[in-house]
């Protein structure tokens, strides 16, 4: 193993271990969801959808393909939103009408029908405008632009994610998914101490939707072995090695098949090579003992960084849900035993780190139990680490 002056040698690494055999196990079950979860995308004409009342009173659509074939399928609740936003439609405005059997639900069909049967949307290629519904066993996962379809679908990317970071000799850690997006989290074998007794590990993070709930990115990521909290660095995801054009453009191809792969010369396999070089690249960058040199001094350095909780509290207000506010609130009071200390200012009023608000955010996202927004609290925790720049290798390691 190599060894820093950041590394500890009192750290039990059997926790670690256990922490990778659980990764391990968990990185099975999102291949195997996956792979569960093959996507069919169909393009449709806007006057070719209707809504309709399905089972359960939940709602339905029709949609009438080529050939005439019409064929339903359920609506998830992430593309209805994203069809309500389409035509302006606020999306609270139907699960109010929903409510109510017969005249509620008729309604909330009619203003759907009737906004996306005659809505003027621009046209394209002179024919009907067409939406993209990506379905996922017969469900509507993602209703998109057509433009959408032209998508590099997460399973290559994610395969070579996973193929860079053993280069690395990363482990898995952590995965969690929903039925519209996912993350991965890899880590290297190294324990580091940004200041006595706070032992993580450092590592990346693998995020995508197919669905357009989210865009794709690489994260640099952080792991309390001891309180198992993870938080991601969004803020620095791209780093000087990743091309930031590039990286904008990487709906641009279409949506990739294994088969496509095989197809030598074919511009779906240079897009995916490309990227993937790309990202190897970057990830290279941030799995390098430099940059986590630099994310313990960033730490180190948030840990430093106390502020009142008031202007604490402005920032996180437009990041948690009132309610994940108030707790975050009274584990402050209360002085959780499972987050930092917290120093008093002169007038004996808190005044919480950085680090501690991270930590805290990274607390209830592993209390959450739904995914989506465990994902939205990790990342949104790793932002209160700040000040991680560009650094020039001078370390000399030694292997263990």
């Amino acid at each position: 193993m190599m060894q820093t002056d950041l590394f500890d040698n009192s750290v039990s690494l059997s926790l670690l271990e256990k922490k990778f055999q659980a990764g391990k196990m968990r990185e099975a079950a999102l291949l195997k969801h996956l792979e569960a979860a093959p996507i069919h995308d169909v393009l449709v004409p806007h006057n070719q959808m209707e809504f309709l009342r399905g089972n359960g009173g939940k709602l339905e659509l029709r949609v009438i393909l080529k050939d005439q074939v019409t064929q339903w399928m359920g609506v998830h609740r992430h593309a209805l939103n994203q069809m309500c936003s389409k035509v302006k439609l606020p999306i609270t405005y139907i699960d109010h009408l929903m409510k109510f059997d017969g005249w509620g639900d008729n309604l909330a069909r009619e203003n759907l029908n009737g906004l996306f049967s005659q809505t003027p949307f621009k046209k394209q290629d002179g024919a009907s405008a067409k939406f993209l519904l990506r379905t996922v066993n017969g469900i509507v996962l993602g209703f998109l632009s057509r433009h959408y379809a032209l998508h590099l679908s997460t399973d290559p990317l994610l395969q070579r994610f996973i193929g860079y970071c053993e280069e690395q000799q990363a482990k898995p850690v952590d995965a969690t998914w929903s039925e519209t997006r996912l993350q991965l989290q890899y880590a290297l074998p190294h324990v580091y101490q940004p200041f006595p007794r706070q032992n993580i590990v450092i590592g990346m993070s693998f995020f995508n939707s197919d669905f357009g709930s989210g865009v794709f990115s690489i994260y640099p990521a952080v792991l309390d072995i001891d309180r198992g909290f993870a938080m991601m660095l969004p803020q620095y995801a791209l780093g000087e090695t990743m091309d930031k054009e590039l990286f904008k453009k990487i709906h641009l191809g279409p949506l990739l098949q294994a088969e496509d792969l095989n197809a030598i010369g074919s511009n779906r396999a240079r897009r995916t090579e490309e990227v993937a070089q790309q990202m190897r690249s970057n990830m290279s960058e941030r799995l390098s003992s430099v940059f986590c040199t630099a994310v313990c001094q960033a730490i180190a350095k948030s840990k430093d960084t106390t502020k009142a909780w008031a202007t604490h509290k402005r920032v996180l207000a437009g990041m948690l849900l009132k309610e994940e506010l108030a707790c975050l609130e009274q584990m402050m009071k209360e002085r959780h035993a499972k987050l930092p200390t917290i120093e008093l200012d002169e007038d004996g009023l808190p005044v919480p780190s950085n680090w501690w608000v991270a930590q805290a955010v990274s607390f209830l996202a592993s209390v959450e139990d739904d995914p989506d927004r465990k994902i939205d609290l990790q990342q949104e925790a790793g932002k209160f680490i700040v000040g991680i720049g560009p650094q020039k290798d001078t370390s000399q390691g030694t292997e263990a």
